[in-house]
């Protein structure tokens, strides 16, 4: 037999009242496997953590941030007592914050290049990539 987790969902239209226990552990090893790729990211990256999210601990975001690899990030926290902030009350506050940064990394018209493709035979100091987020971080 299956064992589960007791779970007391905020959205329980959408959510298990039960985890098993299997996936609970595979969600652990997802977000290990995810951690380490964190300094992989070259993309404009958002993050959006609610301050008093019960589910995940709000300092996750910050220490997210921290390890993305892009200087091209933002990391927004919203006065929210819930884990669902897309959901409900204030949930217009969050899509307008994704759509801004959207339109502002569409704005910055950036090609990322993987880090397997060598630019060694290149001349030119730094890419366009770094040449971009040299100038717009402080």
């Amino acid at each position: 037999g299956w064992e589960y987790v007791e779970n007391s969902p905020e959205n329980e239209h959408i959510n298990y009242n039960r985890n098993p226990l299997t996936g609970v552990r595979e969600l652990g090893y997802a977000m290990d496997a995810m951690e380490l790729q964190l300094p992989n990211i070259i993309v404009p990256t958002l993050i959006v953590q609610g301050s008093n999210d019960p589910v995940v601990d709000p300092s996750s975001g910050a220490d997210i941030f921290k390890r993305i690899g892009t200087p091209l990030k933002e990391l927004t926290v919203f006065a929210r007592d819930n884990h669902g902030i897309v959901n409900g009350e204030g949930s217009e506050d969050i899509f307008e914050r994704v759509f801004r940064f959207l339109v502002w990394s569409h704005d910055k018209k950036i090609v990322p290049v993987p880090a397997e493709v060598s630019t060694e035979d290149s001349d030119s100091e730094a890419s366009p990539l770094e040449a971009e987020a040299a100038s717009e971080v402080t």
